[in-house]
């Protein structure tokens, strides 16, 4: 039996949120940096980073025998973050039944009247 779910992973200014909803928009998992128990400055260190992304491969592999289709949507990361997380989900996926079958990286853009440069000439 195939299973289809989305990985929302989001990282703002002093939190990183990571959700799992199947493809109806019904929400079955989510996490945060404040419900892992992390404070103030630890909320944004790279160990609540790898131990949400270990917390939601388990949840994955929780679910038995299903083999299960991702779609993973990406929002406020550095290149460095990206990097990391493949590093850490190449470990795990190359063992078990799960298939990334597309990947969206969001990049906010301010909207605070911030414009880029025109050039003149």
């Amino acid at each position: 039996m195939k299973l289809f779910l989305i990985l929302h992973i989001k990282l703002i200014k002093n939190n990183f949120f990571l959700n799992f909803s199947n493809n109806n928009g019904k929400m079955l998992f989510l996490k945060n940096a404040g419900i892992l128990g992390f404070t103030n400055i630890n909320k944004r260190s790279i160990e609540v980073f790898k131990k949400l992304i270990f917390i939601s491969f388990e949840y994955l592999l929780s679910l038995g025998d299903k083999k299960v289709y991702l779609f993973l949507k990406i929002e406020g990361f550095k290149k460095y973050n990206l990097r990391l997380f493949y590093k850490e989900c190449k470990k795990i996926i190359s063992k078990k039944k799960i298939k990334i079958f597309a990947l969206k990286v969001i990049h906010k853009i301010p909207h605070n009247g911030c414009r880029k440069r025109s050039i003149k000439i």
